[in-house]
């Protein structure tokens, strides 16, 4: 067997979580953008099929990366 069931509040739950950091991710993805960073590896896209129900998504594709605010930095800047 494949995986395990989960009730529907947790798996809205979980829907809504990942969501919530897709959001996020893409927020940061955003300013570095602005500040001429790449936030996103240079390859294809890669989707996401799922097993069961057979519904595609587009994986979420963010570079690994850990930033550190600017000693000047100031509350209205720090991001």
């Amino acid at each position: 067997m494949v995986g395990h069931e989960v009730g529907r509040e947790t798996f809205l739950d979980g829907q809504i979580r990942a969501r919530q950091l897709r959001d996020q991710s893409e927020n940061i993805v955003d300013r570095m953008k602005r500040c001429g960073l790449q936030g996103r590896p240079s390859r294809d896209a890669v989707s996401i099929i799922g097993l069961v129900s057979g519904q595609v998504e587009r994986a979420t594709d963010f570079c690994n990366c850990t930033g550190y605010p600017s000693s000047r930095a100031t509350a209205s800047t720090a991001y």
